[in-house]
């Protein structure tokens, strides 16, 4: 079974216990049979739950797909096995960092919209609590990566690190600054609304000969080859000296 499957798995008895429902109960709820659900979710699975499965169970758990398919266990694993060594002065105001997952090299998982694979270099990096709290930011919903390339100058350096929300994911207000998934591309962008509910995506750097606009119909917006991954609220990086 594959760590996606096994995740689904386990995220789905976390939620049946947290609503305090049965498989049955799951089984009516998304009209399938008791035993065709024990068979994905039972101690020795002999199933593993595919797109389909998983959507019809999000919808009756009222879910998304992200939240099915995030190993949680894993990001507060490495938590607990990367926690960076504080300087003594750091330890005094320790209370105020959280540790934040930096995906240092990112390979897009974008058909399951999440950044979230056991392969990928994480490293766990302190963030001021307090910028989340201000922007009533979960930690846990808060993804760090590098950028690469100068498609979002001035604004962003190549080599910064960008902070997003990854439960911010659908476009709210034009002009704000997303990470998303494009085919087998991770970018970091504007987004703009578009009538029929199409989008255009839009670097910082003006030349559009290097960096042309790219408009998606309402086809491309929901098709299996872009997603949303998050917003950016946050960047950090180094003054050139």
């Amino acid at each position: 079974m594959s760590d996606l499957a096994k995740t689904r798995r386990k995220n789905t008895l976390r939620l049946l216990a947290e609503k305090m429902m049965s498989k049955k109960m799951l089984a009516e709820g998304i009209g399938v049979t008791p035993p065709l659900i024990s068979a994905y979710l039972s101690k020795n699975p002999h199933k593993a739950m595919g797109d389909n499965l998983a959507a019809k169970i999000c919808n009756f758990l009222g879910v998304t797909l992200r939240e099915l398919d995030t190993d949680q266990d894993f990001i507060d694993s490495i938590i607990r096995d990367s926690a960076p060594i504080f300087s003594d002065s750091a330890i005094k105001t320790e209370d105020k960092y959280v540790l934040i997952p930096l995906f240092k090299n990112v390979k897009p998982s974008y058909r399951n919209n999440y950044l979230n694979d056991n392969n990928q270099e994480v490293e766990m990096i302190p963030f001021d609590g307090k910028k989340l709290l201000i922007r009533r930011i979960l930690k846990n919903n808060v993804q760090a990566l590098i950028t690469n390339g100068d498609s979002m100058l001035p604004i962003i350096p190549h080599g910064a690190q960008v902070f997003l929300d990854r439960t911010r994911n659908t476009v709210q207000r034009d002009g704000l600054i997303y990470v998303i998934c494009m085919g087998e591309l991770v970018l970091v962008k504007y987004l703009f609304r578009l009538p029929n509910h199409g989008l255009r995506i839009v670097s910082a750097n003006s030349n559009k000969d290097l960096y042309p606009d790219v408009i998606l119909s309402k086809d491309d917006v929901n098709s299996d080859n872009f997603h949303i991954i998050g917003q950016v609220f946050h960047v950090d990086y180094e003054l050139p000296f």
